[in-house]
């Protein structure tokens, strides 16, 4: 990770509403590291194929006159609103590598941002690669993307739930991505939670079935116990099954208890 990453937002003239073709995604693996239903918090890395196109109208979608806009830099635009990128790491097919971006630039009234590489990146015209992206968000109460919700339990309690309402373009508010219905990709989402005694019952659920589900034991960073010892907690993960080719906007995601019924 480097430690001088660049963040900014401006604001861009109205575009078309489409993002430029800078590249194309064929596959997600989405795995949410956290999800904080106290903290209302959320973080996670997506991991995307991408197909770099023969040609490519990227540095039209950047203004400015610093160095960041030298049409010498590669750029990949994506769709991203309401979540922070932390890193930004594109991975070649072959033995090429890897390229780091050192920009962010959010582009407010399109919902997207502009990953700046350096020109002596791997990212060339009619290529392929994996497009690796750490970020974080919050679990907001407006009703899209990935949001917090309440319900009134059994015993008296009310309780969060964390849930989706990607369509129609509220993915991005979840992960970066090319939210646009046309960008059709498979998924494979994966999901931790750190264990809750007091809600045994807490679990993940998607679209697709869990296809493998494990426990870990780790130590909480910064915490200590009284005596000195590790504070440790217990995660469980939930592999959920690859989905068909289809848009982000349905993919889903509920953290909650439930119950079902089969017929």
């Amino acid at each position: 990770e480097v430690d001088t990453m660049v963040s900014s937002k401006i604001t861009l003239p109205p575009g078309p509403g489409r993002l430029p073709p800078t590249a194309i995604p064929r596959h997600y693996d989405l795995h949410y590291e956290s999800i904080d239903l106290e903290r209302h918090t959320f973080a996670g890395t997506v991991s995307i194929d991408v197909d770099i196109p023969a040609s490519s109208s990227s540095t039209d979608a950047i203004s400015g006159g610093d160095d960041a806009c030298n049409t010498d830099n590669a750029v990949i635009i994506l769709h991203a609103i309401e979540v922070d990128i932390l890193s930004a790491i594109f991975q070649p097919c072959g033995d090429g590598a890897p390229s780091q971006a050192y920009e962010f630039r959010y582009h407010i009234p399109s919902q997207s941002c502009s990953l700046i590489f350096p020109p002596s990146s791997s990212i060339v015209p009619s290529s392929s690669g994996k497009l690796v992206l750490r970020f974080r968000g919050v679990l907001n109460d407006l009703m899209h993307g990935l949001y917090r919700s309440t319900y009134t339990a059994l015993d008296g309690r009310e309780l969060t739930i964390a849930t989706t309402q990607f369509e129609p373009t509220d993915a991005r508010r979840a992960f970066p991505c090319f939210d646009e219905p046309a960008h059709k990709a498979t998924f494979k989402l994966k999901v931790t939670l750190v264990e809750d005694q007091t809600r045994p019952g807490l679990k993940a659920y998607s679209n697709t079935p869990i296809v493998n589900e494990y426990t870990v034991t780790e130590p909480l960073v910064g915490r200590r116990n009284a005596n000195g010892s590790e504070v440790r907690v217990v995660k469980k993960t939930y592999e959920f099954d690859v989905t068909p080719k289809m848009s982000t906007y349905l993919v889903a995601l509920i953290v909650a208890e439930l119950d079902g019924i089969s017929t």
